[in-house]
């Protein structure tokens, strides 16, 4: 049995000849935001910091997982601490520097829609002694999990870590 019904068409362009199918993109397109921080001195006498990270999914599908991960230099704590938490493991998609550290999480907030953005921070501590000035450039990162490719390095952004004096 064929049912026929009527189809109303639709563009952003005005023209509805040579229609095509929708396909949904097959990389990523993360966009990612991470500004520089300050540590300062704690009760204790270490220096604490948080990096406010922005993920914006600018692709045109919902992504259910995320994966984050941050690779810091000599100097400061190998772990990080990602708020909200979740589970972290090593790092294992970004370059680690020399003497440095790098953790990897999973992006707690369930789906990312389409256009949708999230915000995390990334915690950094160093030890009590820890020089005042410039302590180097931290480099985040967030992806897909499955690893999904990227169309662009968006999904990357790096951020200096200063020590308060």
């Amino acid at each position: 049995m064929t049912a026929e019904f009527p189809a109303l068409f639709r563009s952003t362009s005005g023209s509805v000849r040579n229609p095509q199918p929708y396909v949904p993109a097959t990389t990523g397109a993360l966009a990612v935001t991470a500004a520089d921080v300050t540590l300062t001195r704690q009760a204790d006498g270490t220096f604490a910091g948080r990096v406010p990270v922005t993920v914006r999914n600018d692709g045109d599908v919902a992504h259910r997982e995320l994966w984050t991960e941050v690779a810091v230099p000599a100097g400061l704590d190998g772990w990080p601490a990602v708020e909200p938490s979740d589970v972290c493991v090593g790092a294992g998609r970004l370059p680690v520097p020399p003497g440095g550290g790098g953790v990897g999480c999973t992006l707690s907030g369930g789906q990312l829609a389409e256009g949708e953005e999230r915000s995390f921070e990334w915690i950094l501590t160093a030890p009590a002694g820890t020089a005042a000035g410039p302590l180097g450039t931290g480099t985040t990162m967030v992806g897909f999990v499955p690893d999904v490719p990227q169309s662009d390095d968006a999904n990357v952004d790096t951020f200096t870590i200063t020590v308060a004096g």
